[in-house]
């Protein structure tokens, strides 16, 4: 089931985007050395339903093929929304460095809008960031004294994300026939689970 559909409202058509790392990976030819990835997690700000991708590293390039693999999957969205705060620029000289013009051209070409929440008011962009330190837990588990390749750490994101979209969002009324509580899975496949029902 796709994220947006021509009905949804515009409120299930906005994104907030924060970028976490680095996460160390084993090199493809050389499995001695090490090289640093940049997870980008994609939040709907309407649902909480979380999305991460890997980008190999903290370039523009990388980060417009994660953001590409995302719509790929899900379409665009009416709007995208991020800081240029800790992670997306005064943290890493290279992200301060990116081309910006970029990233508006290709969400542009899809329709869509990237809005930049105002500086000093990084709080706009709190649910990414709250959902980025959900997120690190399941990845601190995962990940704990391992070396991965990028394809592993690919899959374990992406399974990190899939509990992340298991968590409750809305209170149990106690009925045992409701069902038990709303997770973000059941918006996006309707059940709590990725088990086949």
């Amino acid at each position: 089931t796709p994220l947006y559909s021509s009905a949804a409202s515009d409120v299930y058509k906005r994104q907030a985007v924060d970028l976490f790392g680095p996460l160390a990976v084993s090199g493809h030819v050389n499995q001695r050395t090490t090289g640093k990835a940049w997870g980008v997690i994609f939040v709907c700000t309407a649902t909480s339903l979380v999305h991460v991708e890997v980008a190999e590293s903290y370039s523009t390039e990388s980060f417009l093929m994660a953001l590409r693999r995302f719509m790929a999957m899900h379409g665009a969205p009416k709007r995208f929304q991020s800081d240029q705060g800790t992670q997306l620029v005064a943290a890493s000289k290279q992200v301060a460095a990116w081309d910006w013009s970029q990233v508006y051209k290709q969400v542009g070409e899809a329709g869509s809008e990237w809005q930049i929440v105002p500086t000093g008011a990084q709080h706009f962009n709190g649910q990414a960031e709250r959902l980025i330190g959900i997120l690190k837990i399941c990845l601190s588990q995962a990940l704990d004294k391992k070396r991965c390749s990028l394809g592993e750490l690919n899959t374990i994101t992406a399974e990190a994300a899939q509990m992340v979209n298991s968590r409750p969002v809305a209170r149990n009324t106690g009925d045992p026939e409701s069902g038990g509580p709303i997770t973000p899975l059941h918006l996006q496949l309707g059940r709590a689970t990725v088990d086949v029902p």
